[in-house]
């Protein structure tokens, strides 16, 4: 996964804030072939994707199943969106949106503000697997283009999901395509 300038400053700031242990763990061999092999396609170290991982893990897995998230595949989703209506979707995805957001946020965030939203919304684009790009100009003005490969109705649901968490107020511009969604979000009223 590519991160964006974003992603490594902000990595950079929590490292500054935490400090680091040492853990020893015993692995089965296979399983450590595996994590060199995946280090070396990514160009990290071993310790940089188990770091990774534990983080997902900790941050999002471990929570996110609880609250009723399951994996499926895309095309799936994919299909029963072309079934859909767009007023489907857009009905859909208001009732998920103001329905679940808020308790959503504060469990795999902690808070329901701005900056919790923001990296709720980045680490379930990283675990989906979704390759995005996230910018902020001027510290304020946050700009996403999401590649998702779903088709235009999805693009429809994720903007209203967005869209319709109410997000403090804030305004969002949106540009839905057929596969990409690009957003821009004002940080300050």
């Amino acid at each position: 996964m590519d991160y964006g300038i974003s992603d490594i400053s902000r990595e950079n700031e929590r490292r500054k804030q935490f400090k680091s242990e040492s853990l020893t763990l015993r692995l089965d061999s296979l399983l450590l072939e595996k994590l060199h092999q995946e280090a070396n396609q990514k160009d990290i170290t071993v310790n940089a994707l188990v770091s990774q991982a534990i983080k997902y893990h900790v941050g999002w897995h471990a929570t996110a199943s609880k609250i009723g998230f399951i994996s499926v595949r895309r095309s799936l989703i994919t299909k029963l969106m072309e079934k859909c209506t767009e007023e489907d979707i857009l009905s859909i995805s208001r009732y998920m949106g103001k329905m679940s957001n808020k308790d959503v946020l504060m469990l795999l965030g902690g808070e329901y503000n701005i900056k919790s939203v923001l990296e709720v919304f980045e680490t379930w684009l990283k675990v989906s697997g979704f390759p995005y790009r996230h910018e902020i100009k001027n510290h304020t003005t946050h700009m996403y283009i999401i590649q998702h490969d779903m088709g235009k109705k999805w693009s429809l649901y994720l903007s209203q999901i967005l869209r319709s968490g109410n997000l403090e107020g804030r305004k969002i511009d949106f540009e839905l395509d057929e596969n990409t969604l690009s957003l821009k979000l004002e940080e300050d009223k």
